[in-house]
């Protein structure tokens, strides 16, 4: 047995003699599930998605212990969880904590990591960064609002990020995004205290700043000719005229009819879209 898919299996409680060769396993959705039998080890499993099992009774550490090959690990909706130590997984690559509400610290995350979501983990305070994550592209910390990271070891320690999510974090007074130079999609919807955001990459398709409120500098100053959506909703306080034009100008390369100024500036919400032919969003279901 290498693959063992038990999706929505709501009545199932307890799972048992699993194979050694096993490589992927899910139990997504399986609610009732209480029992986990891990005394063995299971050196090749890779993928492990315990999604919505609330009820589990195996602690983190045995899930480390038992599986040290894990690639992609999925604790998604855990609210029991309080910390993940993560020594011991050297090859992970893919780490979903959404939702767990009760997580507080999260320590010892592998180089080889490439995407970490925390979405909606409110509670969250320590996030070990003092390690390079050089492989890291995906960093998703939306609602995140107790983390005490400032953007500055965000940026240090993970160069290559092509996607960073911060929504809501409502102490966020500004964002340097130099150093991150393969950024492609920075959401700060909901910064209320950002006043500034500098130095953004080249590469930037997607950048939302919804309810940004206070935001006074925007560096426009490099050409954003890859920017495909733009999202300014909430943005009456600030936004001008003189500002959209300066926005189609950079990332369009062209010049805005004075109809379409006076739309843009009595009017809010502001969402533009300029898509470019055969654009893809990448595929995250790993289950």
């Amino acid at each position: 047995m290498q693959k063992l898919y038990l999706r929505y299996c709501t009545s199932l409680t307890a799972l048992s003699c699993l194979s050694t060769s096993l490589q992927n396993l899910s139990l997504y959705g399986s609610c009732n599930v209480e029992r986990l039998n891990l005394n063995v080890s299971l050196p090749n499993l890779h993928t492990l998605n315990l999604s919505g099992c609330t009820k589990l009774k195996v602690s983190p550490e045995a899930l480390v212990t038992s599986a040290p090959s894990l690639r992609v690990l999925d604790l998604t909706g855990w609210s029991s969880l309080k910390s993940l130590d993560c020594e011991g997984l050297p090859c992970m690559q893919w780490l979903d904590l959404r939702y767990c509400t009760s997580l507080t610290a999260l320590s010892c995350l592998s180089t080889s990591l490439q995407i970490l979501s925390l979405y909606g983990s409110c509670n969250v305070e320590r996030l070990n960064l003092n390690m390079s994550l050089p492989n890291l592209h995906t960093l998703n910390l939306s609602g995140c609002t107790k983390l005490k990271v400032n953007p500055e070891a965000l940026v240090t320690s993970a160069p290559s990020l092509r996607e960073l999510d911060l929504t809501g974090w409502s102490s966020l007074k500004s964002l340097d995004c130099e150093g991150l130079s393969c950024l492609q999609q920075l959401y700060l919807s909901g910064c209320t205290a950002l006043t500034t955001l500098s130095c953004l990459s080249t590469s930037l398709h997607t950048l939302a700043l919804e309810d940004c409120c206070n935001l006074e500098r925007l560096n426009l100053n490099v050409s954003l000719s890859n920017l495909q959506k733009l999202s300014l909703s909430g943005a009456r306080h600030w936004i001008s005229a003189d500002f959209v034009t300066a926005i189609f100008t950079t990332f369009m390369k062209g010049s805005i009819s004075s109809s379409l100024k006076r739309v843009f500036k009595k009017s809010t919400p502001l969402c533009v879209d300029h898509r470019k032919p055969h654009g893809q969003v990448e595929d995250k279901e790993h289950s």
